[in-house]
């Protein structure tokens, strides 16, 4: 543990210190130097001395400088011990019970040598009451050993690396023998040392990254920040092969000869779900199987905790971070065709309307039938089946009709049908993007999001009627205010509300939805929307899923890629055992044993597998820009057609077309007019020629630059 600043020592010292701490204590408000002395009944020749004792506090954290020389105590609720994380400013997040963090913005010079990763306590500067509160860091509790990026700087005795981030601002140095074979100008990733100290800080090299601006360089850059790996430990990779040969004593039903297949995108490896339908005399018969495993991984094992650790798996254009080892999630779980595989089965009974009317859950071995994309099923129920499809085209039909009839009940109770396509990014052989364009959202997807959602809500049933801890999908409604505002953009547009939409009324949001008829705007509409709603969270308490419409909804169905799907599995594991003879009915109360966690544990991995998850997006989408503005580079110059997205006080905005591709035109390059920002109306209006950019707006645009290190691309107007 490493302390900044000195410690108060002098043992003459402590009595008048711990006045000096109640007098503060007892105040209303900060107290100047002089009072202070004055209320301690000293003669002001001690100034002197009271100010060294009370700056000595202050590099404690336990007095504040409020500035102009006033002085104020500074409570336990104003100490925060949480993360320093870099994003534009450096803040201290502290995870809260609901997994929203509280920020603290901290200052380079308020840094006090800390970095990125570091486990830190802060004190938060008093006196503040809007905006984001500030303070500083008085304590480095545990480095978080999250390497530093900087630019080698070749010296005639030593290498310099400069870091990237302007707020740690003090350079680090290698030993020659290390740095021999860098270049000047490459980035790299270097290491601090727990015992560094000092301005001339010595630093370990972890990798070299290459040169700045350089797609690859710049893949590596994200894969560090966010602290990804492809490969897991040794004593994961050895716990895996030992489980894998692992005897299976529990009863299983036998589905081998069911029709099940899986439907995934072209490029998955891992496949967590297969399912088949038949048509029954009173309605329809569905098989949802799911991975088993949680009978490969078990609890507190290296496995386990390494897939907790990483919370889930990170899914990049050029590949994927697995949660669990590849020869776990790409061989022994994976529901690959023709094998025989270890599932848990949700088998479901609905009426002809697609009411569920039983469904049973219980442990299974399978064989998937087939490997399906959702192209090859898309053109089968498109009347177009290929030889792969053309043998079992009847029977995608027939789920097609089912999934149907499922999707039809979710959506009449006033589910969100949020249509926001996702960028698709091709790579050559060489990992460079060669297309990118709008991924098309099918009924093929549909399909398995109709049997996913309702295999889903079917466990979540159970595990509320039998009073099982677990690990809830909760979603949040939205805040009215961000509702009025969406009302507000959708105005703007052109549309209106005729009923009166707002918080509360999901069903009229989601009807009023799917009137909207105009493609364009619609897509536009949707995106907005997804801007004002709250982000889901896993909670150990069923809250409700707000964009489901669903009263209580968990994650069961990929336990392969979510760890929380994972500890759902061990709780239904832990009623199946009490019920060796079968399967339970998801409606009917069953005897429980021992459940595998509790209320308590449940929470903490939810909160965990929460930031996990906010992590991964943000890697994602980081490398989703990367390659899309790597994309983009062949077209510097170009002109293309554009849509607005949104409008902000420093611009617009917009996607390019066809690609989906999105970019800012900043407001410094709408040279022809002085443009304002009219935030009730979102939109900007030239002051002098009147005239107006809005969301959905059609422009000409020009690819002016495109900084690859931050993923952005700059675009210019054509009149």
């Amino acid at each position: 543990m490493q302390f900044l600043g000195s410690r108060l020592s002098a043992k003459s010292d402590q009595p008048i210190i711990a006045k000096i701490l109640k007098l503060l204590l007892e105040q209303k408000a900060p107290v100047r130097m002089r009072k202070l002395v004055r209320l301690l009944g000293l003669p002001i020749e001690s100034k002197r001395r009271i100010r060294r004792l009370v700056q000595g506090l202050v590099r404690e954290g336990r007095v504040s400088a409020e500035g102009r020389g006033r002085y104020a105590v500074i409570g336990e609720p104003h100490r925060i011990k949480g993360t320093l994380v870099r994003k534009g400013r450096a803040f201290v997040l502290k995870p809260t019970e609901n997994s929203e963090t509280v920020l603290l913005s901290v200052h380079p010079d308020d840094r006090a040598g800390a970095l990125p990763g570091d486990t830190v306590l802060a004190v938060a500067k008093l006196g503040q009451f809007k905006g984001t509160p500030s303070g500083r860091i008085v304590e480095i509790l545990q480095r978080g050993h999250k390497p530093v990026l900087g630019i080698v700087q070749k010296g005639p005795r030593r290498c310099r690396i400069v870091p990237e981030d302007p707020q740690l601002n003090q350079s680090y140095y290698l030993d020659k023998d290390v740095s021999a074979d860098l270049g000047d100008g490459m980035l790299v990733a270097v290491s601090i040392p727990e015992d560094s100290e000092g301005g001339r800080r010595q630093a370990q090299l972890v990798k070299i990254l290459g040169a700045p601006g350089d797609l690859h360089t710049e893949l590596e850059r994200i894969i560090l920040e966010y602290g990804l790996n492809d490969s897991h430990p040794v004593d994961v990779e050895r716990e895996m092969s030992e489980k894998t040969a692992l005897v299976d004593r529990v009863a299983r039903k036998d589905l081998r000869k069911l029709p099940l297949v899986t439907i995934d995108p072209d490029d998955a490896k891992d496949f967590d779900d297969a399912v088949c339908a038949e048509k029954t005399s009173s309605g329809y018969r569905l098989w949802v199987s799911i991975a088993d495993v949680s009978s490969y991984v078990k609890p507190a094992g290296a496995v386990d905790r390494e897939a907790c650790h990483r919370g889930l798996s990170v899914y990049f254009p050029a590949g994927v971070f697995p949660m669990l080892p590849s020869g776990l999630s790409e061989y022994a779980c994976t529901l690959a065709p023709g094998r025989i595989r270890r599932a848990m089965t949700v088998e479901l009974e609905l009426h002809p309307d697609g009411a569920v009317r039983s469904a049973n859950v219980y442990r299974s071995l399978m064989k998937s039938a087939r490997r399906l994309t959702y192209r090859e099923v898309q053109q089968a129920l498109d009347g177009k089946p290929s030889r792969k499809t053309r043998p079992i085209q009847s029977h995608l039909l027939l789920m097609a009709e089912c999934a149907g009839l499922l999707m039809e009940r979710i959506n009449a109770r006033g589910a969100l049908d949020l249509d926001i396509p996702e960028q698709e990014i091709r790579l050559n052989d060489k990992q460079l993007p060669v297309e990118v364009r709008p991924k098309q959202r099918l009924f093929a997807h549909r399909l398995i999001e109709a049997f996913m959602i309702t295999a889903n809500e079917a466990i979540a049933n159970l595990l509320q009627l039998s009073n099982t801890p677990c690990i809830y999908r909760v979603h949040p409604p939205p805040e009215a205010d961000k509702v009025t505002a969406f009302i507000q953009m959708a105005r703007a547009l052109g549309i209106d509300f005729k009923d009166g939409v707002d918080n509360d009324s999901l069903k009229k949001l989601s009807d009023y939805l799917k009137g909207i008829k105009d493609g364009r705007k619609n897509q536009i509409v949707h995106q907005l929307l997804l801007r004002s709603l709250m982000q889901a969270r896993y909670d150990a308490d069923p809250a409700g899923h707000y964009g489901l419409a669903s009263d209580a909804y968990l994650h069961f169905t990929s336990p392969i890629r979510r760890y929380p799907d994972l500890v759902v599995h061990r709780q239904v594991a832990s009623i199946l055992e009490a019920h060796p003879q079968g399967g339970v009915s998801v409606f009917e109360k069953p005897r429980v044993s021992n459940w595998c966690y509790n209320h308590e544990q449940l929470e903490n991995i939810a909160v965990w597998c929460t930031q996990a998850e906010r992590r991964a997006q943000e890697a994602e989408r980081a490398a989703g820009r990367l390659y899309q503005a790597a994309y983009m580079q062949e077209h510097l110059g170009e002109v293309f057609n554009a849509a607005v997205s949104f409008v902000t006080e420093f611009g617009l905005f917009v996607q390019i077309l066809p690609f989906g591709i999105e970019g800012l035109v900043h407001i410094s390059r709408m040279t022809d007019d002085y443009y304002r920002y009219i935030p009730d109306r979102i939109m900007l209006v030239g002051r002098r020629t009147g005239k107006i950019y809005r969301v959905g707006d059609a422009l000409k645009i020009r690819i002016e630059s495109i900084e690859l290190s931050r993923g952005e691309i700059d675009l210019g107007l054509i009149s």
